[in-house]
Parts: structure tokens; sequence; C-alpha cells
């Protein structure tokens, strides 16, 4: 992308996002190009990475969170850096929690949680050092209630609110009071996406309206204990939805 285009000055400030071949992670990326940043993008898949770096003139980095030594690679040779964006993430297994795979829980520990520590552990010092920067790591509004079959990935994102709550408090006592500069620890409340909520909304309402229709053919499947639970969970994803578009706005 060469200087001055989508209307912009390049600007001296580097952004650095995992997981953005696609998804919330791209459009965060592109954003930023269009305001001039030196972005470097980061995700495990190569191919698709490489493409959308390359259509919007970002670097790219190739990362699969779950090794430690390709995310020192993202750090290496940066010089300073604005703003660390932890989206990788994965929704890990879905069944109760006592026929949870430990592998599986581990697994989306490691991606969701345990990843967005060591990326930090290599952005915080440089940010100190600098006096400045800011680190957004997505959570979810898995992250403020339970969510049967979902124990793993419901763990990992109340984790992300206790540690960069904690962080936050660390890296903040680093700057003496006179001299103290902003450094912000963003906590942004997606599920996934929003695309995600509206179609599990469909897939509830479809569950709702067969039960329906069941229940007026025969009452012997009237089943009101799962059509109330299902009600209850439209209700559920409805809010999120909600609170959604109040983000978008």
């Amino acid at each position: 992308m060469a200087d001055g285009e989508y209307g912009v000055t390049e600007t001296d400030k580097t952004a650095i996002i995992t997981a953005c071949a696609g998804g919330i992670g791209l459009v965060t990326a592109t954003a930023l190009r269009r305001e001039g940043w030196r972005v470097i993008m980061s995700d495990a898949d190569e191919d698709a990475g490489l493409r959308e770096a390359d259509r919007i003139g970002a670097e790219f980095r190739r990362c699969d969170v779950k090794d430690g030594d390709q995310i020192a690679a993202l750090f290496h040779g940066i010089g300073r850096l604005d703003l660390l964006v932890n989206n990788a993430g994965i929704m890990g297994p879905s069944c109760p929690t006592w026929e949870c795979p430990v592998e599986s829980w581990r697994e989306t520990l490691e991606v969701n949680l345990t990843a967005q520590m060591i990326t930090c552990k290599h952005a915080v010092p440089i940010m100190l050092s600098q006096r400045s920067g800011s680190i957004v790591n997505m959570s979810s509004v898995a992250g403020r209630r339970g969510w049967p079959t979902r124990a793993a990935y419901a763990a990992s994102k109340w984790g992300v609110l206790g540690f960069t709550a904690t962080l936050a408090e660390e890296a903040s006592r680093r700057f003496s009071s006179r001299k103290r500069q902003k450094m912000d620890a963003y906590l942004v409340e997606i599920k996934t996406s929003r695309t995600r909520v509206e179609n599990r909304l469909n897939e509830l309402y479809g569950r709702h309206f067969a039960l329906q229709a069941a229940a007026s053919s025969d009452s012997e499947f009237s089943n009101q204990p799962l059509r109330s639970q299902i009600e209850r969970d439209i209700g559920a994803n409805q809010r999120n939805l909600d609170n959604l578009k109040k983000l978008e706005e």
C-alpha cells in the first residue's frame, strides 16, 4: 500500500494482530491500514494470511499461538509497538464438563488464555520502555456467565477478564504519578461474532417452532421443560445480540 492510499498519510504507529486472516482480526487490520498504521498480521493459515496482508498492504508473519517460538518471532525487530490485539481463539469442545477430554480442555486454555499471556510478556516491556501502548485482549460474553456444554471456552474467557485486569494494574504501577501515560487494556465483549449469535438464534427458533408444531398435533410431544429451556436460551442470546449491536454503534 503506497503512502496516502485510502486518503491517509502513513504514520509511525505499529500494531500486531493475531488470528487475522479473516473475521474480526482482518477487519481490525484493514481499519488500521486505512489510518496509515504499520500492521503486522499473524495467523496459523499462512496462505490466507499472506493473501489478505498483500491485499491491504500489511506485513505477515505466520504464527500458531500454541508455539511460543512463533509468538516470539512476531516481536523480533519490530522497534516500537503501539497496539497488540490478542484475537486468536477457539471454541473448544462441546460436551458436559465431566465428559470433556482433558487434552481438548488444555488446548482451549492454551489458545484462548495462555497465548495472550505469552504475547503480553513480549509486548509489555516494549510498551513500558516507550511509556505508551494499548493491548486488546479478546474475551466474550461467556466470560460473564456460565455456558452449559462449553466449560473450557467459558473458563478461558473468564480467565481473560482476570488476567487483563491484573495486567492493567501491574503495568500502570510501573509509571510514576508525575509522568504516567495511558496504557489501556481493553476488554472486548463479543461471543465470536454477531453472525454466530444470529445463527444460534435461528437454530433455537427453529427448535422452538418444531416443538410447538409437535405439541399441537400430539400432547405426548409437548416436552414443556425443553421448550422452556429453549425459550430461556432465546432470551439470553437475544440479549447478547442486542449488546453486540450496541458495541457496533
